[in-house]
């Protein structure tokens, strides 16, 4: 191309990138010229190339480093092609050709394993697990939605259960999970894309078995206890035997050794994850996705669970709706910003949320001293910087560990930042400088697990308290 056109391909390279980086598999035609704008001395080329219309297609087509996904007489240029046109008129979206390609693999996975649809539980082991549903106490009985998720699930190989936070859905998995061991399932893997949330996976259904246990009688119902009580949550890495990005010619693509697999906190999967996982799925296993669309986007690309959860007819989905919390305060906020409204704090100082508006920056430092200063006060945080310095003693007994730790977890701070005034390296360091002396890791701080460590049990997500012994750092976790 003569160098005007290379101009314009670096630039449309540039916009591919920015997208991916922002977990956009393609970027729709009529999008590229608000895309572009943003960029200096955007608008001339933006004229000259037609963006957002036909031109851009035909001319990027005319220098051979792009193919129409339709063209199957180019199929074999098409895997040297740097990029792919997919769809017609102003409707059509531009990938990179690895993205496309493994997009259009995922959706035949999907379908294959969707129409290949599980043959319908008997109608005897529907019925039985309805009786089981009323014998249980009315805190444990399923909902309607819920009740609803158990029967799909026993009919499909491939199911979603959605629902925003405090909709039951782990409570929800259970019940699949005991109608499904009914139903003869025999191997069960239960994984998530972060360890702590394959603990928390773990931990969540152990929890309701202790609490349903005595309404689990029959010799069938106690194997499913012992059976469920020996599955281990795993991250979809470990499970996948995944050290990196999906690649299909260095990954082990033989099938996983599972009848079912059930994948928590679904929408942080991406694109190549959802592919692995797809294509190592035994054509005879089942496949239940759980997570909130609204939640956890993926760090790769591909927003898959939203994706799926919205489209493809040949996957069964059920999306609980009834929050089961007393306090919905926050949901309720969720659910205005999800309609596109500013949730209506009403400008409160009370209750469960406060609403505080900021005005200039030097006023926005100041207000931010002073919201720490009263949070360290309220929550005496030198006192527990103290009681984390242990001199010389060799260790704390657990039950003064747990009980400074506790301490520590009342109140947390959070921010969606990393960076900035308001990140959380702004206001780690204003905390660390309330402890006591400069360190970098002072007593009574809390620290995060960044990643997993099978060998000691630590997840990437696990929280611990770091105490002193004899001026040397050491940081306490809870048990799991």
């Amino acid at each position: 191309p003569d160098p005007a056109d290379s101009e314009v391909l670096t630039a449309l390279l540039c916009l591919l990138f920015e997208a991916r980086d922002q977990g956009h598999l393609c970027l729709p035609l009529s999008g590229l010229a608000t895309a572009w704008a943003v960029h200096p001395g955007a608008e001339q080329l933006a004229l000259d190339w037609n963006f957002g219309g036909m031109g851009l297609s035909r001319k990027l087509l005319a220098t051979g480093l792009a193919y129409r996904a339709s063209d199957r007489m180019a199929a074999p240029a098409q895997d040297c092609a740097a990029l792919i046109f997919d769809g017609d008129g102003p409707d059509a979206s531009v990938y990179f050709q690895g993205m496309h390609r493994a997009e259009s693999r995922l959706l035949q996975l999907l379908a294959r394993h969707g129409n290949q649809a599980a043959l319908p539980a008997p109608e005897s082991l529907h019925a039985g697990l309805d009786a089981w549903f009323r014998q249980l106490p009315a805190r444990h009985q399923p909902e309607k939605l819920q009740a609803a998720a158990v029967h799909q699930a026993l009919d499909h190989r491939l199911f979603i259960l959605g629902g925003g936070p405090g909709t039951g859905k782990t409570t929800t998995v259970f019940h699949l999970l005991h109608g499904l061991f009914l139903a003869g399932t025999a191997k069960l893997a239960l994984a998530a894309p972060t360890g702590r949330a394959a603990a928390r996976l773990q931990e969540s259904l152990a929890r309701s078995l202790t609490e349903l246990r005595e309404w689990l009688g029959s010799d069938h119902d106690r194997a499913f206890a012992d059976w469920l009580g020996a599955a281990r949550g795993m991250t979809l890495h470990r499970l996948l035997g995944q050290s990196s990005v999906f690649s299909e010619f260095d990954s082990d693509l033989t099938p996983l050794p599972f009848d079912l697999i059930v994948v928590d906190e679904a929408s942080m999967v991406d694109l190549d994850q959802m592919l692995l996982l797809l294509t190592r799925l035994p054509a005879t296993a089942r496949l239940i996705l759980v997570g909130d669309q609204n939640q956890l986007p993926s760090v790769g690309a591909g927003s898959i669970l939203a994706d799926l959860a919205g489209g493809e007819r040949f996957i069964a989905r059920v999306q609980l709706e009834h929050c089961f919390r007393s306090d919905t305060a926050i949901l309720d906020c969720a659910k205005a910003v999800l309609a596109g409204r500013l949730p209506d704090l009403g400008g409160s100082t009370q209750g469960t949320i406060q609403s505080l508006s900021l005005g200039a920056r030097h006023q926005a430092n100041q207000v931010r001293h002073q919201l720490i200063s009263r949070w360290a006060g309220e929550q005496d945080i030198t006192s527990l910087a103290a009681a984390c310095r242990f001199g010389d003693r060799p260790a704390a007994d657990p039950a003064t560990a747990a009980r400074l730790y506790a301490e520590a977890s009342r109140s947390v701070l959070l921010s969606p930042l990393r960076e900035g005034p308001w990140g959380v390296q702004a206001l780690n360091a204003q905390v660390a400088a309330l402890l006591g002396p400069a360190t970098e890791w002072p007593a009574g701080m809390m620290a995060m697990v960044t990643r997993n460590d099978y060998q000691r049990g630590l997840f990437n997500g696990d929280r611990g308290l770091v105490c002193r012994w004899g001026g040397r750092p050491m940081v306490w976790f809870p048990d799991p």
